[in-house]
């Protein structure tokens, strides 16, 4: 009877297994800021322009796991527990059967052009798959886009007969060309600036000079060199200023000349990004104080009850919270703080890797909580981390806090630049 127990649930297995619809072939999915291409896809840009672009492997087993109800074979018998891009879970007969999958990786590798800077931009170790992407100007209309996926996947399997494990990798590969977008005769084009029209060399210069004061001004307050940036400002205000006569004497040599400009974004973008990530920060700081002081003082509960049994929902409760938020940080604050952080106070965000393979391995396979003596060890290791991380804490807010005081300057600097830029009256402004 045991032996038909054990046959009947490996006929359960099975059919939940083999999917009752193959998995599609792995494709990337190229997203840049936000809008996603497939394979193939011809993206416009414009010549000086920076771009976020994250390469994502879709079907093999994230198709699997993401719709296990298209994908694999649910039976009556069968519950799924969780599901999505990045793992699946699942029950059969009422959990004497259980089934895990879960990303361990997934890596994206860029080519392109010599004139293409590629930057990798991600936080989480797991996800190496995005990049920022700048498209220098130089003497090209368009480049080529290169890029290699690759998922690893691991399965956790329990049943009456024991614990088996597998890995499974998917991989793809995609090319993509980036066109140069100089818009409808246009005659001049850069990140910030362009004009329609009849050219004039004379106001081409005068362009020119725009760009660099734009650029000057936006490598003045990434130093927190304000009174560097407020030179360049007049300096920028001049030429704009001087606009207006060179277009007249252009239409006094020749009365059907016209010329239009538009001048794209503030040279304080990127700085009051920064300030706006910065203050985002200071509140997430304030909220990683009160996760890790409560889950210090829960772990601290359950070490002095002798009687405490640890569950996978008790161990979630004390890592889900934490982990949620370090996901929410902006992206580029490691660079960030890296720019405005001369002291260098602040110490790193990430779980311990061993407690975080322990949790891991705990959300596949809860067996591991048995073991009395390993969870009093880990669960005390996880108590100190958090309890060093609330203390620190308190500390690099106040960091954080003082730095978000200290470039008030600059962000009201900012402000009275993007009012001048919306208000002049020589070119159109847009909004980037």
């Amino acid at each position: 009877m045991k032996n038909l127990g054990l046959s009947v649930l490996l006929v359960l297995l099975c059919s939940f297994v083999f999917a009752a619809e193959s998995p599609r072939d792995p494709f990337i999915v190229l997203k840049v800021n936000g809008t996603e291409y497939k394979k193939g896809a011809r993206i416009s840009v414009r010549s000086g322009e920076q771009v976020h672009v994250e390469a994502v492997l879709y079907g093999g087993r994230r198709d699997y796991c993401s719709n296990p109800h298209t994908y694999a074979n649910v039976g009556n018998n069968t519950v799924v527990e969780t599901q999505g891009e990045n793992g699946m879970s699942f029950n059969i007969n009422g959990g004497q059967f259980r089934g895990v999958w879960t990303l361990t990786e997934e890596i994206a590798s860029f080519k392109s052009g010599p004139d293409v800077v590629i930057t990798p931009n991600y936080t989480n170790p797991k996800l190496k798959r995005a990049v920022n992407v700048e498209f220098k100007a130089g003497n090209y209309s368009e480049v080529f886009f290169n890029v290699d996926s690759e998922t690893k996947w691991h399965y956790v399997r329990n049943t009456p007969a024991g614990r088996t494990e597998e890995n499974d990798v998917n991989k793809a590969s995609a090319k993509f060309t980036f066109v140069l977008e100089v818009e409808k005769e246009a005659w001049f084009s850069t990140k910030n600036v362009i004009a329609h029209g009849m050219e004039d060399f004379s106001i081409r210069n005068s362009l020119d000079d725009v760009q660099r004061f734009y650029n000057e001004i936006e490598k003045c307050l990434l130093n927190k060199d304000i009174s560097c940036a407020q030179m360049h400002f007049r300096n920028l205000q001049s030429v704009i200023g001087e606009l207006p006569d060179k277009i007249d004497r252009a239409k006094q040599k020749d009365p059907n000349f016209e010329c239009e400009i538009s001048f794209v974004g503030s040279p304080t973008d990127l700085s009051m990004r920064h300030i706006a990530d910065l203050k985002f920060a200071r509140n997430q700081w304030k909220e990683n104080f009160i996760i890790c002081s409560k889950n210090a003082q829960n772990i601290n509960e359950m070490l002095l009850n002798t009687k405490f049994v640890l569950t996978g929902n008790i161990l979630r409760s004390v890592f889900k919270n934490y982990i949620n938020w370090s996901g929410a940080l902006p992206t580029d604050l490691p660079s960030l703080l890296t720019i405005y952080d001369p002291k260098n106070i602040y110490t790193p965000l990430d779980l311990p890797r061993n407690l975080l393979s322990w949790y891991e391995e705990a959300e596949n396979d809860a067996g591991i909580l048995k073991n009395q003596f390993s969870n009093i060890k880990l669960l005390s290791e996880l108590k100190n981390y958090y309890t060093e991380r609330y203390q620190n804490s308190l500390e690099e807010a106040k960091n954080i806090n003082e730095i978000v005081n200290d470039l008030k300057p600059i962000e009201n600097f900012g402000k009275e630049v993007e009012a001048y830029m919306k208000t002049q009256d020589v070119g159109r402004w847009i909004a980037k």
